[in-house]
């Protein structure tokens, strides 16, 4: 007997056993177990995960609904849900499946394991702006028509692109439901083609708030050094000398940074421009090799480690964390300190507007910010273009920064 992957399963007879599932490997392609009673059985897959599912007949139509992984839920626990369901199904009551809010536990609290934590509370922030009673129906019972109208109170409530970014998470929602047999059908597909945006600027492409007077980034610079936490701190004085993008940062390894050298080389894999295999050399001033220096007696174990770790062993610094940070010392601290409003990808077009306002040349700017070059001859540049006038003007600018925390501006 074959099932739908092709793979023989257990047919036999006999029951399942702790032995037998715990012996089970592994193969090339997807396998089942099956036990004796209520369609129970286990999905073995290559990665080595193990999932109970359940196959019933609603309707005269099969069903699958995956009811747990194992060894999170044991064989005896297995087996009374599957008893449990069976008995529902005998005495007429429909096999609705979890609800909503149900599911958006099991789909986060399993996102989670692959991103942070911080990530996974935006998804569930966003996802209660959902209404109460829809969060708590059937998901097998949820229209898109529920769906569509929720939508549209919160985009009248909130905002568009609130909105929107909701409906990415329900999408997402709903094809984690299909991938894991809970539905047939998913009627969240492209969700977001129902919002009709509020104004032409909630299409307009992204700006990123920034400083760019030398007064408001000289309060900038003090403010950051109250920052109380060491490496939050210092990560943020790192993209302000650098002006890197924050993903870079974040990604940075001991093994990028020639010390000899004082160079920075960013693989192509952790830039912009990784489809053009690209590496992205920085200059590194007095300022930043200090930076980094400091963070090399706190942190440093291998070449392959993290120069900006997390709290988290081995993870990256939470996307959010230092955005939250330049946010809540505009919240926080006293008028005459507090900072303009700027967002940390802000940082660039700061050190853009202040080095072109300073003479330097255009193209050793535009060079050392990584930006696309239009003329695809003059785009596949030797990733050390320039290298001797970017070192210069890294450091003046590192000076300049330390010039406006201290009062004290030179290119005024």
């Amino acid at each position: 007997m074959l099932d739908r992957t092709g793979k023989k399963k257990k047919a036999d007879g006999t029951p399942l056993t702790k032995v037998t599932i715990d012996q089970a490997k592994p193969e090339a392609k997807a396998y089942v177990l099956a036990d004796t009673a209520n369609g129970l059985y286990l999905r073995v897959y290559p990665s080595g995960l193990k999932k109970w599912v359940i196959r019933t007949r609603i309707g005269g139509v099969e069903a699958r609904r995956t009811i747990g992984r194992y060894p999170d839920m044991s064989l005896k626990d297995a087996r009374i849900e599957a008893s449990n369901i069976a008995e529902d199904l005998l005495n007429g009551r429909a096999l609705r499946g979890p609800s909503l809010q149900q599911l958006a536990d099991r789909w986060l609290t399993e996102f989670v394991r692959k991103k942070t934590p911080d990530e996974e509370y935006i998804k569930r922030l966003r996802f209660s702006y959902f209404s109460a009673a829809l969060r708590q129906k059937p998901c097998a019972d949820v229209t898109r028509r529920e769906l569509v109208m929720d939508l549209k109170r919160i985009q009248k409530e909130h905002s568009y692109k609130t909105a929107q970014r909701t409906a990415t998470i329900v999408t997402g929602l709903f094809d984690y439901a299909l991938d894991e047999g809970v539905l047939g059908k998913s009627p969240a597909g492209n969700l977001s083609r129902a919002l009709i945006p509020d104004s032409p600027e909630d299409t307009e492409q992204q700006h990123f708030a920034a400083v760019t007077d030398p007064a408001g980034v000289g309060r900038l610079m003090r403010a950051i050094d109250t920052v109380s936490t060491p490496t939050t701190r210092l990560a943020l004085l790192f993209v302000m000398y650098t002006f890197v993008r924050q993903k870079e940062m974040r990604q940075a390894t001991w093994a990028e940074i020639d010390f000899e050298k004082r160079l920075w080389i960013i693989p192509a894999s952790h830039t912009k421009r990784r489809r053009e295999q690209r590496d992205h050399v920085v200059p590194l001033s007095r300022q930043a090799m200090a930076i980094l220096e400091t963070q090399k007696m706190r942190s440093f174990t291998s070449k392959e480690a993290l120069i900006f770790p997390s709290d988290i062993k081995g993870a990256q610094l939470p996307k959010t964390l230092l955005l939250n940070a330049v946010k809540t010392l505009h919240a926080t601290l006293p008028e005459d300190q507090r900072p303009p409003e700027t967002t940390v990808h802000g940082f660039r077009a700061t050190a853009s507007t202040l080095l072109n306002g300073m003479g330097f040349p255009r193209d050793v700017i535009e060079r050392q910010l990584s930006h696309k070059e239009r003329d695809k001859v003059r785009n596949a540049y030797n990733r050390f273009e320039y290298i001797e006038e970017r070192t210069a003007m890294m450091q003046v600018y590192a000076d300049y920064l330390d010039a406006l925390r201290d009062g004290t501006p030179t290119y005024e």
